[in-house]
C-alpha cells in the first residue's frame, strides 16, 4: 500500500478506535477531537488523535456505600464464635458428626472424705441396712468422656436441631491395690436434645444465644443396693456477654418413678432442681463455676465446682486442668454424701473442636 493511501487509512483506524473506546468523545469535547480535526497536516492530526487516545482513561468505579443494616450483618458474620457456639454448629460438618458435648478430661484427685458406706433411702437398701463398709483410698483417677452429634436438622413442626449426647464419668481407685484397683463408680448419661439458636439481644451487652430442651437419663448401671438412676426433662438457656462471659441456666423436672423402682427417692433433696454455670475466658485461661442448691430452708444442701484450664503450647490439643469440688453429688453414688475434692490433670480441647483458641501464656515454652 502506497504512503498516500496509508495515511488516510491510519487516520480512519484511529478515529474508529477512539469512537469505539471513547464514544463520549464525539458527544461534545471541544478541546479534544475538535482540536484534532482542526489540524491540517495529516501526520500531525494523526499524532493528535494518538495523544488523545493515550490520555483517555476509564474512570475507576466509586466505592459503594454500605447500608447500616449491611454493615451490621458484615460485623456479625465476622464475629468469632465461642467454643460452645462452635460445638452447636452443624453448618460445616452436617449431621452425624461427633463433637464435644461437656468437657473431656482426666485428672488425679484427692477426697477429704471418701464414701466408704454408700446408702440410699430406697426400699432395697433399707431391707439390708448393714452393708459392709469399703476401704477406699483418698486418691483416685477421675475421667470424663462427653460427645454429641446432630441427628436431624430443622425438625418438622418443632423447628430447631435434634441432637443426641452421651457423657460417661468414671472414678478409678487406681492406687488401691488392696481392693484390686476397682472402678469405684461409673455414671452413664445419654440424652436427647432439641436446640434452638436464638441470637436475641437482651441488652447492649447481653445476648440470649441458645435454648435447649432435653430428655436426660443418668444411671450407674449397678444392682441393688448400689443402683442409682433418675430421668429428667430440662430446659437450658445460654446467655453471653461477648466472647469472655457465658451464663447457662438449667432448671429440670424429675420424671416420677414408683416407690418400689426408685433407687434414690430423695435425690432432689440433695441435687436440687437445676444448676447454674458461669464460664469466663481470659487471654490465657478459662474458668467455669457450677452451682447447685436444693432451695430448701431446712436441710439446705448444694454443691459448687470450679474448673480452671491453663492453655500450654507444648501440650498440643490439651490444657492443664484444675478442678475443685465441695458439696453433695460429685458422682451419682455420692448424691447424698458430702465431700471436698481437688484434682489436677489434662483436658482435651482441640480434639474434634476447631472452635477453641489456645491463647499464649501460662505454661508456654
Amino acid at each position: 500500500m502506497s504512503n498516500s493511501y496509508s495515511r488516510p487509512f491510519r487516520l480512519v483506524l484511529s478515529c474508529v478506535a477512539v469512537a469505539l473506546v471513547f464514544p463520549h468523545a464525539f458527544a461534545g469535547e471541544p478541546s479534544g477531537l475538535a482540536s484534532c480535526r482542526a489540524v491540517s497536516d495529516d501526520e500531525q492530526r494523526l499524532a493528535c488523535y494518538d495523544r488523545l487516545s493515550d490520555s483517555e482513561r476509564i474512570p475507576a468505579a466509586a466505592p459503594t456505600a454500605i447500608e447500616p443494616q449491611t454493615a451490621r450483618a458484615v460485623e456479625n458474620s465476622s464475629r468469632v464464635p465461642t467454643q460452645r457456639e462452635s460445638r452447636w454448629s452443624i453448618a460445616d460438618g452436617g449431621v452425624h458428626r461427633l463433637v464435644p458435648h461437656k468437657s473431656n478430661y482426666v485428672i488425679l484427685r484427692q477426697s477429704s472424705s471418701p464414701n466408704n458406706q454408700p446408702f440410699s433411702a430406697s426400699n432395697e437398701f433399707l431391707a439390708s441396712p448393714t452393708a459392709a463398709p469399703l476401704h477406699l483410698d483418698h486418691n483416685e483417677m477421675k475421667f470424663q468422656l462427653s460427645l454429641k452429634a446432630a441427628i436431624m436438622q430443622s425438625v418438622p413442626l418443632l423447628g430447631g436441631n435434634l441432637w443426641f449426647g452421651y457423657t460417661q464419668q468414671s472414678n478409678w481407685q487406681v492406687w488401691n491395690g488392696a481392693l484390686s484397683r476397682p472402678f469405684r463408680e461409673t455414671d452413664y448419661e445419654p440424652e436427647i436434645m432439641l436446640a434452638y439458636q436464638l441470637d436475641q439481644k437482651l441488652t447492649d451487652r447481653w445476648t440470649l444465644r441458645h435454648m435447649t430442651w432435653a430428655l436426660n437419663h443418668q444411671s450407674n448401671g449397678r444392682g441393688a443396693p448400689l443402683s442409682r438412676s433418675w430421668n429428667r426433662v430440662y430446659a437450658q438457656l445460654e446467655l453471653d456477654r461477648g466472647q469472655d462471659l457465658q451464663v447457662l441456666l438449667r432448671p429440670w423436672w424429675r420424671i416420677p418413678e414408683s416407690r418400689s423402682n426408685d433407687d434414690n427417692p430423695d435425690i432432689q433433696h440433695y441435687l436440687g432442681y437445676g444448676d447454674l454455670v458461669v464460664n469466663y475466658k481470659a487471654a490465657g485461661w478459662n474458668a467455669s463455676l457450677l452451682l447447685r442448691n436444693n432451695l430448701e430452708r431446712i436441710n439446705n444442701r448444694g454443691a459448687a465446682q470450679l474448673d480452671v484450664a491453663f492453655p500450654c503450647a507444648h501440650l498440643g490439643d490439651f490444657v492443664l486442668k484444675l478442678q475443685l469440688f465441695s458439696g453433695y453429688g460429685e458422682s451419682l453414688i455420692d448424691y447424698n454424701h458430702k465431700q471436698t475434692t481437688i484434682g489436677v490433670g489434662l483436658e482435651a480441647t482441640g480434639w474434634m473442636d476447631h472452635g477453641f483458641s489456645r491463647a499464649p501464656g501460662g505454661c508456654t515454652r
